[in-house]
């Protein structure tokens, strides 16, 4: 019998899960996207079916406004569709967008990076001309704000 040992698998993380907050977002967002979008439609819906009876009774001319106005209608819909699917998708590379942060953070401080987002600026003493810039804040007067 050999006594290879064999690696230990790597822990496995904890899938994370959306926030509270966040999942109180999207399903707010989703909530009052899908009525809107549900009653949109229906109303395109309402007005095509209006001409298509009038079409169907041989009254339909004269009535282009409602085709007009029901197409409006139906743009708006699909309109509202791919916000909301797009809205999702921006939520979801936020997310993504947040792992990598934390995953580069984690990463910097096992290695004893400093981190790579902050970057102290030089301190350096330049000289003032006032007749460009004007005085500073300090030097002006304070104006009382409430009578």
């Amino acid at each position: 019998m050999s006594s290879v040992a064999t690696p230990a698998p790597a822990p496995r993380r904890p899938r994370r899960r959306r926030t509270k907050l966040q999942r109180r977002q999207t399903r707010l967002a989703w909530l009052l996207l899908v009525p809107s979008l549900a009653i949109v439609a229906l109303v395109a819906m309402v007005v095509w079916g209006r001409f298509f009876v009038l079409f169907v009774q041989g009254e339909g001319q004269g009535h282009v406004q409602s085709v007009v106005l029901g197409a409006m209608l139906f743009v708006v819909a699909v309109q509202l569709a791919a916000l909301g699917i797009i809205g999702d998708l921006l939520a979801s590379n936020r997310v993504l967008i947040q792992r990598a942060l934390e995953r580069t953070r984690r990463i910097e401080l096992k290695l004893g990076v400093e981190p790579s987002h902050y970057e102290p600026a030089e301190r350096r003493a330049a000289p003032r001309d006032e007749t460009v810039s004007g005085p500073s804040t300090e030097e002006h007067e304070t104006i009382p704000l409430g009578r």
